[in-house]
Protein backbone atom coordinates (compact mmCIF):
# COMPACT_ATOMS: atom_id res chain seq x y z
CA UNK A 1 0.00 0.00 0.00
CA UNK A 2 2.88 2.38 0.74
CA UNK A 3 4.44 1.79 -2.68
CA UNK A 4 1.08 2.54 -4.35
CA UNK A 5 0.84 5.77 -2.34
CA UNK A 6 4.37 6.64 -3.49
CA UNK A 7 3.57 5.94 -7.15
CA UNK A 8 0.62 8.35 -6.94
CA UNK A 9 2.72 10.94 -5.13
CA UNK A 10 5.58 10.74 -7.62
CA UNK A 11 3.12 11.02 -10.54
CA UNK A 12 1.73 14.22 -9.01
CA UNK A 13 5.21 15.60 -8.48
CA UNK A 14 6.18 14.83 -12.08
CA UNK A 15 3.02 16.50 -13.41
CA UNK A 16 2.97 19.64 -11.26
CA UNK A 17 6.43 20.43 -9.92
CA UNK A 18 8.90 21.51 -12.61
CA UNK A 19 11.32 22.81 -9.96
CA UNK A 20 11.54 19.42 -8.28
CA UNK A 21 14.64 18.26 -10.12
CA UNK A 22 14.54 14.68 -8.88
CA UNK A 23 12.36 12.70 -6.50
CA UNK A 24 13.43 9.09 -6.21
CA UNK A 25 12.25 6.30 -3.94
CA UNK A 26 14.51 3.27 -3.48
CA UNK A 27 13.93 -0.11 -1.84
CA UNK A 28 16.83 -1.37 0.26
CA UNK A 29 18.18 -4.83 -0.66
CA UNK A 30 17.47 -7.32 2.11
CA UNK A 31 15.10 -4.93 3.91
CA UNK A 32 11.68 -5.29 2.23
CA UNK A 33 9.99 -2.73 4.49
CA UNK A 34 12.62 0.02 4.14
CA UNK A 35 12.41 2.86 1.62
CA UNK A 36 15.02 5.54 0.99
CA UNK A 37 14.03 8.82 -0.65
CA UNK A 38 16.29 11.22 -2.49
CA UNK A 39 14.80 14.60 -3.34
CA UNK A 40 16.51 17.48 -5.12
CA UNK A 41 14.93 20.89 -5.60
CA UNK A 42 16.00 23.86 -7.70
CA UNK A 43 15.92 26.09 -4.61
CA UNK A 44 14.53 26.43 -1.10
CA UNK A 45 11.49 28.12 -2.69
CA UNK A 46 10.97 25.01 -4.86
CA UNK A 47 11.03 22.85 -1.73
CA UNK A 48 8.41 25.11 -0.13
CA UNK A 49 6.28 24.82 -3.30
CA UNK A 50 6.63 21.03 -3.13
CA UNK A 51 5.52 20.93 0.49
CA UNK A 52 2.44 23.04 -0.32
CA UNK A 53 1.24 20.87 -3.24
CA UNK A 54 -2.00 18.88 -2.79
CA UNK A 55 -0.18 15.65 -3.74
CA UNK A 56 2.43 16.19 -1.04
CA UNK A 57 -0.17 17.23 1.54
CA UNK A 58 -2.16 14.06 0.78
CA UNK A 59 0.97 11.92 1.15
CA UNK A 60 1.82 13.53 4.49
CA UNK A 61 -1.75 12.98 5.71
CA UNK A 62 -1.51 9.25 4.92
CA UNK A 63 2.14 8.37 5.57
CA UNK A 64 1.72 7.62 9.28
CA UNK A 65 -0.65 4.78 8.36
CA UNK A 66 2.26 3.01 6.61
CA UNK A 67 5.51 3.75 8.45
CA UNK A 68 6.97 3.05 11.87
CA UNK A 69 9.82 5.58 11.73
CA UNK A 70 11.24 8.39 9.62
CA UNK A 71 14.80 9.69 9.55
CA UNK A 72 15.31 12.86 7.50
CA UNK A 73 18.78 14.08 6.62
CA UNK A 74 19.22 17.43 4.83
CA UNK A 75 22.13 17.39 2.40
CA UNK A 76 23.96 20.32 0.82
CA UNK A 77 24.79 19.74 -2.84
CA UNK A 78 28.47 20.19 -3.65
CA UNK A 79 28.64 18.94 -7.25
CA UNK A 80 26.64 16.67 -9.56
CA UNK A 81 26.32 15.21 -13.05
CA UNK A 82 23.28 13.99 -14.91
CA UNK A 83 20.81 16.58 -13.64
CA UNK A 84 20.16 18.84 -16.65
CA UNK A 85 17.99 21.46 -14.90
CA UNK A 86 20.39 21.95 -12.01
CA UNK A 87 21.09 25.65 -11.48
Amino acid sequence: AFDALMRDTVAGIAAHEPRTLTYVVHALDGEPDVRVFYELYASEDALAEHEAQPTTRSFLDQVDDHVTSVDVQRLRLVTAAGIPRLT
